[in-house]
């Protein structure tokens, strides 16, 4: 069986060498930021479009307009017409069969679990699961935040312009316990899953730094097996003074992240390598991770057709970030703010969403359809007093099982911030040896 590991296999493809590193290569870089890093990623056909449709946007709509008013017209392109579609129930979404119901359930599913993330068919190191990740986005609440509250914003060392991912819970930041995390569980069944951080080149010397001091614990494998690559970067235009920054360019979101996933042929590698799960959540819900258990209800899932399976929470602080609804052709799908019809933003409530995310993916699946995942369809997004480009993915709607949301109390929903230490060099001792 091959000894390749998944970022040489993955470099090999195409010219990826010069734009994916791994973390091996981090640790071993004479440089602060490895070449392949240091410079953004940029879609010359995309900036051209934003420029011409930004200008012909803002030249079409009458000047005076209210904020609200002067965002739907900005927007309306993007988003489904009025009557097309509502806000799905949560008595809808918990009609579902029964998956677990005793806790012997509980211990088998694990079991089932465990033996599927062992069983590579193709490579005796790794596992059946990766884990993906964006480790470098700037978050524009955290940002604002920021922004809104200095004095807080300094005692804890955190700046408008630093990554949430980078935020300190603990002794660690949010990216070092998802990676972490996720090592740990590869460990303990004797195996290792794939990393896929997604970073941008504004601020991925901060990703590397925290690599480069904090993954000292980390074996050869290990690191050779994470890998790192930046998003693309796209203009944005002040929409008060209607100026393109010039000069500038900004993330263009976690959409990036199911394009780059396919441009990069990620997807194929991990089924050549004989990995069958990918797992995605924010950098701040680092607990979700390849959990037996849940392996074990994906699997069934998949045997019977489905592709994904998310978990959503009842949007308790009513906050606008897309969600759950229902086509009027009796579909479900998970549609994001810019898209929702304005029906539905008038109404002020928003839909049961994603705020807390979970993705478990079938590989296969997105193997299969890495070509149309490359299809991108173009959007304008009014953010912050800003029009953003952005880019939303086409191609086949995977199947969702929807497991039911979880009622969460007020105070599990806050964020937590640690006090940054530059100086300290933690070594993540609690992660297990390899047996």
């Amino acid at each position: 069986m091959p000894r390749t590991s998944f970022g040489q296999a993955l470099q090999a493809r195409n010219n990826n060498h010069k734009h994916i590193a791994t973390a091996l290569q981090v640790m071993r870089s004479y440089t602060r930021v490895p070449k392949a890093l240091q410079k953004p990623i940029r879609s010359p056909e995309l900036e051209a479009w934003f420029a011409k449709e930004a200008s012909e946007r803002m030249g079409s709509i009458p000047k005076g307009l209210p904020g609200q008013e002067r965002q739907a017209a900005l927007e309306m392109a993007n988003r489904f017409p009025d009557g097309s579609m509502r806000p799905i129930s949560l008595e809808e979404l918990l009609q579902m069969p029964d998956l677990v119901i005793s806790p012997q359930d509980i211990l088998d599913r694990a079991q089932q679990g465990v033996e599927l993330l062992k069983s590579n068919p193709v490579s005796e190191e790794l596992g059946t699961a990766a884990r993906g990740i964006p480790g470098g986005g700037a978050s524009s609440r955290a940002a604002k935040w920021a922004r809104l509250n200095p004095e807080v914003a300094a005692k804890f060392g955190i700046t408008e312009s630093t990554p949430r991912p980078l935020y300190e819970v603990g002794p660690k930041t949010l990216l070092q316990h998802t990676l972490d995390l996720s090592q740990h569980i590869a460990r303990g069944i004797e195996r290792i899953f794939p990393n896929i951080v997604m970073t941008n080149s504004e601020n991925v010397h901060l990703a590397v730094e925290q690599i480069r001091t904090r993954f000292g614990n980390y074996r050869t494998a290990e690191l050779a097996n994470t890998v790192l690559f930046n998003q693309i970067v796209l203009p944005r235009m002040w929409v008060e003074d209607q100026q393109i920054i010039e000069g500038k360019l900004y993330p263009a979101g976690h959409g990036d992240y199911p394009y780059l996933l396919a441009r990069y042929k990620m997807a194929e590698t991990l089924r050549n390598m004989g990995v069958k799960y990918l797992i995605f959540s924010n950098a701040d819900e680092w607990l979700w991770q390849a959990d037996p258990v849940m392996v074990s209800i994906a699997q069934e899932l998949f045997n019977k057709g489905h592709h994904m399976v998310i978990i959503g929470v009842e949007n308790i602080n009513n906050q606008f970030g897309g969600g759950f609804v229902k086509k009027a052709d009796g579909t479900q799908s998970l549609v994001e703010t810019p898209r929702l019809p304005w029906e539905i933003l008038r109404e002020g409530k928003a839909p049961i969403a994603l705020n807390t995310t979970f993705y478990l993916c079938d590989v296969d699946y997105l193997a299969a359809n890495e070509a149309r995942m490359l299809e991108v369809e173009k959007s304008l997004v009014v953010k912050r007093g800003q029009l953003c480009g952005r880019r939303f993915r086409r191609g086949p709607q995977p199947r969702l099982h929807r497991l039911a949301p979880a009622q969460l109390p007020g105070d599990q929903g806050r964020k937590l911030y640690h006090r940054v230490h530059p100086g300290r060099r933690d070594r993540g001792q609690d992660l297990p040896p390899l047996r």
